[in-house]
């Protein structure tokens, strides 16, 4: 917020609080609230839930930017969350959903990959997890999140990139590398 003070005078207001409720492509709920804190390194606390959602419907989304086209799959419920400063983001994600397949486009034309996206397609469906909790011991994968800022790039940015690296462990694509001193604490 924008307030007037005196040179030595403390900000009067600690932290601000937003809270969104959404329609992800007009069809999947999701809930955002988030505490953004005026003290050094400015850190955010952002909790996320999202409830049952065809995955489908973000393929305009996901085809431009990471030129990936989601086939079949359905967002059973999610949560987030996630503590962002001007240098980091960590946190954790429960994401559950289920009938997972993808496929990689031409980065040109957007259109179905060949030759080696195709390969990476049949490798990528089969690595991946189709569905969480898994169905063999119905287990639930909960994942890491870990995203380093570019200060230059706007922060909802790096909401998005942070929620990625979650959606990434969940799936089984491997965990977010975390640097060794942020293991230890």
């Amino acid at each position: 917020p924008f307030y007037l003070v005196k040179e030595g005078d403390t900000y009067p207001v600690n932290s601000v609080f937003v809270t969104v409720n959404a329609k992800l492509m007009g069809e999947g709920d999701v809930a955002m609230n988030g505490e953004m804190f005026f003290e050094k390194s400015y850190p955010m606390d952002v909790n996320i839930e999202m409830k049952k959602f065809d995955l489908r419907l973000v393929n305009n989304l996901l085809s431009t930017g990471t030129f990936v086209r989601i086939l079949d799959g359905r967002v059973i419920d999610g949560k987030w969350k996630f503590r962002l400063d001007e240098n980091e983001a960590i946190g954790d994600m429960d994401f559950l959903y289920e009938d997972l397949k993808i496929e990689f486009l031409d980065s040109l034309t957007l259109e179905r990959g060949r030759g080696r996206l195709s390969l990476y397609t049949f490798l990528a469906n089969t690595l991946t997890k189709k569905s969480n909790p898994r169905s063999f011991w119905n287990n639930r994968v909960n994942s890491s999140i870990y995203f380093e800022r570019d200060q230059s790039k706007f922060v909802f940015g790096t909401w998005m990139k942070a929620t990625f690296s979650g959606i990434r462990g969940s799936v089984g694509l491997g965990k977010p590398k975390m640097p060794k001193r942020r293991e230890e604490e």
